[in-house]
């Protein structure tokens, strides 16, 4: 079984068991404060707006749940029954992007960096941004947060550890030897050559770099800030 790709979240078979499984994130997240309020403000001051944004990469744990769940129906498996471990994975940057709207080849728009900061390094890699705004920059803020797409988003970079299961076919043979003697007195021997054929699975992990995006349609609003 290869890497599942569902809609939480990626997950790969963790070794031999059929019911355990490493899981990441497919996509950042907004970080949420001590009242469970998203972490995006926009402050206006003048000419220019503050925009400050915590982004995060990891699950929750009742992401984690709902994770499960939705690779429970994908197996048809009991979900109490599968075992789930964040991937091993290395957060090296997080940066957040304006954009003119337009598709890029990618699908994800065509986006310019605004800044970029180095994550905690501890799950749930928390990236905090802080920068004012003015002009072109300040509209597209605007518009991104007012659900247009391709004009805001947050994109985290990094490092993964991917599994990979190699197996090999050994084949064991042994030999068995007998004799003795015949009613007439003859001597006789026989010789018996015994094949078994033995499979061993070894799992290491490649570094493999992952980059994701969450546009800012797909952000939780603004406190005071209705979806559109």
């Amino acid at each position: 079984m290869t890497m599942i790709e569902l809609s939480g979240g990626v997950v790969y078979p963790d070794g031999d068991t059929l019911t355990a499984f490493l899981y990441a994130p497919a996509a950042p997240g907004i970080a949420t404060g001590p009242d469970g309020r998203a972490q995006v403000n926009l402050l206006t001051a003048g000419p220019a707006s503050f925009l400050q944004v915590t982004g995060r990469w990891g699950l929750t744990e009742a992401e984690v749940e709902a994770l499960r769940a939705e690779l429970a129906a994908t197996l048809d498996m009991p979900a109490a029954t599968l075992r789930l471990r964040p991937l091993p994975e290395t957060v090296d940057s997080a940066a957040l992007l304006i954009g003119t709207g337009e598709g890029g080849e990618d699908g994800e728009g065509v986006f310019t960096e605004l800044q970029r900061v180095k994550p905690s390094g501890v799950s749930p890699n928390h990236a905090a941004f802080n920068l004012m705004l003015t002009g072109d920059a300040l509209e597209a803020a605007k518009a991104g947060l007012e659900g247009t797409r391709g004009r805001l988003a947050l994109r985290y970079e990094g490092t993964r550890q991917i599994p990979v299961t190699t197996s090999a076919s050994a084949e064991e043979r042994s030999a068995s030897e007998g004799g003795g003697a015949d009613e007439s007195g003859g001597i006789w021997q026989s010789s018996k050559l015994r094949t078994m054929a033995a499979e061993s699975r070894h799992v290491t992990f490649n570094d493999a770099p992952f980059s994701a995006l969450l546009d800012a349609a797909d952000w939780p609003r603004p406190a005071g800030r209705a979806p559109t």
